[in-house]
């Protein structure tokens, strides 16, 4: 198979980009739904406890 050549390695070189960049918000999304989650637990353990 050739080497992109032209305007098609533009394309390729965009579309890497593209999906290295997708890849890593996906996983900054993960990171933050699970400091999320956990800062939620700790809202809740804190919101119970001020109860007694």
């Amino acid at each position: 198979m050739a080497a992109p050549r032209g305007r098609s390695l533009l394309l390729y070189a965009l579309t890497a980009r593209i999906t290295t960049e997708n890849t890593s918000l996906k996983q900054r999304v993960r990171q933050l739904t699970a400091d999320n989650r956990m800062f939620e637990e700790r809202l809740a353990a804190v919101r119970s406890t001020l109860r007694f």
